[in-house]
């Protein structure tokens, strides 16, 4: 897994949170940036700083599986289709260490 696909999973979690039903949550490696849904009104402080936390805690876990070669990927769509399904998504399963290429 590299940068920008710890960060796209990352935004994914955090903007389908129900925290975030207020929020739009935008993270890249220099920033997490919150914004109100819904034009100008805004949101709860509280669920912002709790969001917040949520983000980081991901973080760490995901960078820590990275650094211990514990992160595999698998694709749900091309794996076990679902009816309906648009776009396949990105599965992040933590396993036992993965061995390297």
């Amino acid at each position: 897994m590299n940068d920008e696909q710890m960060y796209r999973i990352l935004q994914d979690f955090a903007n389908a949170h129900t925290l975030a039903r207020d929020i739009r949550v935008t993270i890249t490696p220099n920033s997490t940036h919150l914004e109100p849904r819904d034009g100008l009104d805004g949101f709860k402080y509280e669920d912002a700083d709790m969001l917040q936390g949520l983000i980081s805690g991901a973080k760490h876990l995901l960078m820590w599986a990275r650094r211990e070669g514990k992160v595999r990927f698998v694709r749900l769509a091309s794996d076990c289709p679902r009816k309906g399904a648009k776009k396949s998504k990105i599965q992040l399963k933590v396993c036992k260490k993965v061995p390297s290429r």
